[in-house]
């Protein structure tokens, strides 16, 4: 298995299919040679349905700040065409980008596809450098008020990931090989119950 086929299938197994990290896991590094490490820190960043569903404020505001952005730049995008600086052709294309990238970051939070919240926050950073330059701070102070969303993109982008990660340790264990005991490292996630559901949790 290439790691895209890793990826794609540790998130099918946790996020679509319900499985557990460590049956993913444990799957997965029997269908491969990739370095077991790797794969370990792959299959822990995608979260389980409770744990996703205990995250669900975090993950609201993320949105809502993306909603905001996506409001305030097609704002611009119109006040800048109606002073006869850009024509609809152009106006046109600038928006649909100030949409579509924040939509992948929606789609991204919606469906926990965790590799997007990294890849937002970088953009967001890059947004932040190119805009810093065009803001006149002294002059018109309340256009820095477009730049906080991206900034509450930039440190949820990096902190949702982190909640949403399963830790694993390693144990070292001893097994037989052809009548020869070797010691072997073992992944082990801490995931006690973070695959079940609600309903299950309320059974117990």
């Amino acid at each position: 298995m290439t790691k895209r086929q890793i990826r794609k299938t540790a998130y099918n197994s946790i996020v679509k299919e319900g499985k557990s990290h460590q049956d993913t896991f444990d799957t997965i590094t029997q269908n491969t040679n990739q370095d077991q490490e790797w794969v370990a820190k792959e299959v822990a960043k995608y979260p389980g349905s409770l744990l996703s569903e205990n995250q669900k404020t975090l993950k609201m505001i993320y949105i809502g700040l993306l909603g905001i952005l996506v409001i305030l730049r097609c704002i611009s995008m119109i006040a800048i065409a109606g002073d006869g600086n850009l024509n609809k052709g152009i106006l046109s294309v600038f928006i649909l980008i100030a949409v579509l990238i924040p939509g992948l970051g929606i789609y991204g939070a919606v469906t926990n596809k965790v590799d997007v919240y990294r890849s937002m926050a970088i953009l967001s950073i890059i947004g932040i450098a190119r805009s810093i330059q065009y803001i006149d701070m002294v002059n018109n102070p309340i256009s820095l008020i477009g730049l906080f969303p991206l900034f509450g993109i930039i440190i949820l982008g990096f902190y949702i990931p982190t909640k949403l990660r399963t830790n694993y340790h390693i144990k070292i264990v001893e097994e037989d090989n052809n009548g020869e005991t070797k010691k072997v490292k073992k992944y082990v996630f801490d995931e006690t119950l973070k695959n079940s559901s609600p309903e299950l949790l309320d059974d117990i």
